[in-house]
């Protein structure tokens, strides 16, 4: 077996450890024991699953060989003329343009009830067709049940967020990772212009970068093999 055949197999199996990781890391699994290298949680494994995938793309090189062909015939590179990294329009596509709000005088426990029956950790707050705020399970532990205070009896405007962080449809689902893991959240808006056109949360971010990945490598081992 040549190096780049065995650079390529040893950086695959670091894509699959580090994918398992993402799927255990709040459980035991069998990638578990890779987490302590790339960090505590899922959203720190997203980095280094990347720079494992991007180590597994320079085993092979960006470009097919000297005197290759590109397009489908045999031997060519099939992702050398396609974007492999999804955009959150396209995110966006695959999952639906629905948005989950609620009204910022709407009672916290009102509020509580909607993301149970939705099975959501949180919740827009729109004051019209105006993003005024984020409602979140980490609001009402932090805001409502710390300070002994009763859900019945505050508006979702007296413990919403009201310091939104966005992201546009044209940004790329590392641009979301990346946000999300600096400033810790776990759902990002998307504004196009000033207008709400959705959501994502961290489980979309994860979904996205496991099917990136699984893409990258399915194109290697037909670069490799000559399909």
């Amino acid at each position: 077996m040549n190096g780049r055949v065995c650079d390529f197999h040893s950086a695959r199996r670091s894509v699959y450890r580090l994918r398992a990781a993402i799927v255990d890391a709040h459980g035991s699994g069998p990638g578990r024991e890779c987490l302590p290298a790339c960090g505590d949680g899922p959203v720190a494994a997203f980095s280094a699953l990347l720079a494992a995938a991007t180590v597994c793309y320079s085993a092979v090189g960006p470009y097919p060989r000297h005197g290759m062909v590109t397009g489908p015939r045999r031997g060519s590179w099939p992702c050398q003329e396609a974007s492999i990294m999804k955009t959150v329009a396209q995110l966006l596509r695959t999952k639906g343009h629905e948005v989950l709000s609620v009204s910022p005088e709407l009672s916290v426990f009102e509020a509580l009830k909607v993301m149970a029956e939705k099975n959501v950790g949180a919740l827009l707050v729109l004051e019209g067709e105006r993003l005024v705020g984020v409602f979140s399970e980490r609001d009402y532990a932090r805001k409502v049940i710390l300070k002994g205070k009763a859900s019945k009896e505050i508006p979702v405007r007296e413990i919403m967020s009201t310091h939104v962080l966005y992201v546009r449809p044209q940004q790329t689902v590392e641009d979301c990772m990346a946000l999300m893991t600096d400033k810790r959240v776990r759902h990002l808006p998307v504004m196009e212009e000033e207008r709400l056109v959705g959501v994502i949360s961290i489980g979309d971010v994860v979904k996205a970068i496991i099917a990136e990945q699984e893409f990258m490598i399915e194109q290697l081992q037909n670069y490799i093999t000559g399909r």
